[in-house]
C-alpha cells in the first residue's frame, strides 16, 4: 500500500520507463512490421498496465502516479499505430457493463474497445472518477487524470460514464473559470490549458452544448495570463496559444471541426493585441526569443508592429 514511494527505482520505472515503454509498443513506426504473436503479446502488456492501473488508482495512501496515466492514455488512444493497426479487429472480451462499444458508422477498433471493458469491469474508471472527485487536488494531477478519459471518449458508453463524470468535467471547467491572478502566476497554471483541451474533447462527445463556453474559456485565459506583469504567466499562455495555433493546423479531427480556424485566432489577436502585452516590459526580450523558436510561421505580426 503505497511503498514503493519509497523506492527510488520504483520510482523511476512508474515516472519514466513505463510511458516511454508504452509510448513505444503504442507509436513505435514499426508496430505496423511487428507479426501477429508481436501484437498479441503487446496487448497482454496492455492488460497488465491495466491492472496495475486500476491498483494504483485504488491505492489511498498515494496520488496516482502521472507516469501510469500517460501510459493510460497511451493506450486508450485510438490515434496510436498499434490501434491504427488493429481498427478492423472486431471485440472478443464479454464485459459486464457496457463502458465502451464502437461508434455508430466507425471503424471498430476492437481491441481498443476490449481494453476500455476490461478497465471498467476491473473497477479502473469508478476508481479514476473518484480520484478525480477529490477536493483541491494539484490542476498537473487533473490533468493526468482526465486525459485518459478525453482520448477515448468517443468510444465511451453515454449512459454509464457520463452520469459520474459530468459533475467532474463541470467542476473543473468551473474551477478554472474562477482561477485568481495568484492561480495564474502558480507554477501549476501551465496545466490549465492541456485541462481544457481534454474538457473540449469530452464535450464534442459527451457535453456538445457546453463545447463553446469551454473554447471561449481557453482563449479568455489565454489572454488573461499574458497580460499579468509576470514572466512565467505570459509563457504559459504562449504556450497555451501555440498548442491552440497547432489544433487548428492539424490537431485532434474531433476538435478541428468545432475549433476556431486560424484566421480567426489570428483576427482574435489582432483585435485584443496579444502580441503587444506579450512582448511589453522587462520580459519582452526573452519572451521574444521564446516566440522566434516556437516556430508557428503561419502567424504575422499585427499592423501596430
Amino acid at each position: 500500500q503505497g511503498r514503493w514511494n519509497a523506492d527510488s527505482n520504483c520510482l523511476r520505472f512508474f515516472d519514466e520507463l513505463l510511458p516511454e515503454c508504452f509510448n513505444k509498443l503504442m507509436d513505435s513506426g514499426a508496430v505496423r512490421r511487428w507479426t501477429g504473436d508481436v501484437h498479441q503479446g503487446v496487448f497482454t502488456m496492455v492488460e497488465m498496465l491495466l491492472d496495475l492501473a486500476v491498483a494504483v488508482l485504488q491505492c489511498a495512501a498515494v496520488q496516482p502516479h502521472r507516469g501510469v496515466m500517460q501510459a493510460l492514455a497511451e493506450v486508450f488512444s485510438n490515434k496510436s499505430e498499434f490501434q491504427t493497426k488493429h481498427q478492423f479487429r472486431t471485440t472478443n472480451y464479454n464485459s459486464v457493463a457496457i463502458y465502451a462499444s464502437s461508434p455508430t458508422g466507425e471503424l471498430s477498433h476492437g481491441w481498443l474497445v476490449d481494453a476500455l471493458n476490461m478497465f471498467g469491469d476491473n473497477g479502473g474508471f469508478d476508481a479514476l472518477i473518484e480520484r478525480l472527485g477529490q477536493p483541491d487536488l494539484q490542476l498537473s494531477n487533473l490533468a493526468s487524470m482526465i486525459k485518459p478519459f478525453s482520448v477515448c471518449s468517443k468510444f465511451l458508453s453515454k449512459d454509464v460514464i457520463w452520469p459520474s463524470l459530468q459533475p467532474i468535467v463541470e467542476s473543473i471547467v468551473e474551477r478554472l473559470s474562477n482561477m485568481t491572478e495568484a492561480d495564474l502566476k502558480s507554477s501549476d497554471a501551465e496545466r490549465s490549458f492541456a485541462l481544457l483541451e481534454s474538457c473540449q474533447l469530452i464535450c464534442c462527445v459527451l457535453w456538445p452544448e457546453q463545447l463553446e463556453r469551454v473554447t471561449n474559456l481557453r482563449f479568455h485565459l489565454i489572454y488573461t495570463m499574458i497580460k499579468l506583469p509576470h514572466f512565467s504567466a505570459r509563457i504559459n499562455a504562449l504556450k497555451g496559444l501555440g498548442k491552440l495555433i497547432s489544433d487548428c493546423e492539424g490537431g485532434s479531427m474531433e476538435l478541428q471541426s468545432h475549433q476556431p480556424d486560424i484566421d480567426f485566432v489570428q483576427n482574435w489577436m489582432t483585435e485584443k493585441r496579444v502580441l503587444f502585452y506579450a512582448l511589453n516590459g522587462q520580459s519582452a526580450q526573452p519572451i521574444g526569443h521564446y516566440l522566434l523558436l516556437s516556430g508557428h510561421s503561419s502567424l504575422s505580426l499585427p499592423a501596430y508592429y
